[in-house]
């Protein structure tokens, strides 16, 4: 009797001590499971920070090393290719020295976004310095590697960077492709390195690859770059200068006055001063494509005809083909080539409109009008300052940048006051 209850109630308890110990253990267990993914949480994030840039989310230098030599070791087994793209924006440093880190940081972060989504899905992008990047494009080959670095450059030119009030930026791409171009690691980032270097040299804004025979004579070529020493550049400058004022005095004057003028106003909309200083040189050359004009024609008192404007119109891109031979004058020609483009799209050699104009084409277009008018001309007698920059204001939004045209006021009022009274009469404006 007695015995067979005390058991039972020992066993109740026994029970009823197992299931609080169960419970302990399930409450302990939950807290294990719960610091365990807590743990692996930090240190995912860990490996992240240790392999990511902190900037741009790509990549970092470490990490994108070791998938390049991963992917070659694994094209090597295969028998496959692998494309290299190495990256540099251009004119990076006057971005920093104009506009401040910040901004530069800007323009690194959504540079970035451009090249993720200009790869392809199985490509691998990584930040390996300041203003450097480098892609991986698994089982491609020079062709393949060519046209990706080509669609991706063309989106970064055409790509209006929310720095300055907006700013066209562009970026030069060697490629280099395994096993073609370099069977290790360190010999495909030299040849892409290399084919990079030549972009560069050759104007910028390209893609060329490590194989390119117009590498080979670009070896000594002197780049434009925003801290360089533009003794030699100025040097070319004066002496081309110098033609076009032998060739026609008038045009030399104005040419001189672009030259200086254009150096302001872009210093007002915002250019650093190494781009305002190859904006002075874009003005000092925009019309060294009239040497190849006919004296009948350039020197004509009266109007031209339809067919003398046709060979006047002419002369930016003869302009811009005789800078295009100069290694060191390349990244202006194409400046030379639009400055009498219109934002509207009626403008002339090929009908480009807004924002496809290059900034340094629409500073060059509104200051050469104002100096054009203003000045004594065989055809006509210059105006005044105030005429010339009503006719500005005029066409501001259709002939000209309305953001330029009012940079061009500000500084001639605050530079050239006394050329803006009505009856100032003038025929520079320097």
């Amino acid at each position: 009797g007695i015995n067979v209850v005390l058991f039972t109630i020992r066993q109740i308890l026994a029970t009823l001590e197992n299931r609080a110990y169960a419970r302990r253990l399930m409450v302990l267990n939950a807290s294990l499971e719960h610091r365990e993914a807590e743990l692996r949480r930090s240190n995912a994030q860990l490996e992240a920070l240790a392999t990511t840039d902190a900037l741009t989310d790509l990549l970092n230098h470490r990490a994108i090393m070791e998938r390049m030599e991963a992917e070659i070791d694994r094209a090597r087994r295969l028998n496959h290719s692998v494309g290299i793209l190495y990256f540099d924006l251009d004119h990076f440093k006057s971005i920093n020295d104009g506009y401040g880190h910040p901004a530069g940081d800007l323009v690194l972060r959504q540079l970035a976004a451009i090249l993720r989504q200009g790869g392809r899905s199985i490509d691998t992008i990584g930040r390996v310095g300041g203003e450097e990047f480098l892609a991986i494009l698994p089982e491609a080959d020079q062709s393949t590697t060519q046209a990706v670095g080509e669609r991706i450059r063309a989106t970064v030119a055409n790509t209006l960077f929310p720095i300055g009030g907006g700013l066209h930026l562009t970026i030069s791409i060697g490629v280099a492709v395994f096993p073609n171009d370099g069977f290790l690691r360190d010999e495909l980032i030299a040849a892409a390195d290399g084919a990079l270097l030549g972009a560069k040299r050759l104007g910028r804004n390209q893609v060329r690859r490590a194989d390119d025979p117009d590498l080979a004579t670009t070896a000594g070529a002197m780049v434009i770059v925003e801290d360089a020493d533009l003794t030699p550049v100025f040097g070319v400058v004066e002496a081309l200068s110098a033609l076009v004022e032998a060739r026609d005095g008038t045009t030399g004057t104005h040419c001189g006055n672009v030259g200086r003028l254009a150096l302001q106003v872009a210093l007002e909309v915002g250019c650093s001063p190494a781009e305002a200083r190859m904006l002075e040189l874009t003005g000092r050359l925009h019309d060294i494509g009239k040497v190849a004009i006919p004296d009948a024609i350039l020197r004509k008192p009266g109007p031209l005809t339809p067919a003398e404007w046709q060979i006047m119109r002419t002369h930016p891109e003869v302009g811009a083909e005789i800078l295009r031979r100069i290694p060191a004058l390349r990244p202006i020609a194409h400046l030379v080539a639009t400055h009498h483009e219109r934002i509207d799209g009626q403008g002339y050699p090929h009908g480009l409109a807004g924002d496809d104009i290059p900034l340094g084409g629409r500073i060059i277009s509104v200051v050469d009008t104002f100096d054009a008018i203003i000045a004594d001309r065989p055809y006509h007698k210059g105006q005044s300052g105030a005429t010339a920059l009503a006719e500005i204001q005029r066409c501001a939004g259709t002939q000209f940048d309305p953001l330029v045209a009012a940079a061009l006021e500000r500084v001639l009022r605050r530079e050239y006051r006394q050329l803006l009274e009505p009856d100032h009469p003038v025929t520079t404006a320097a």
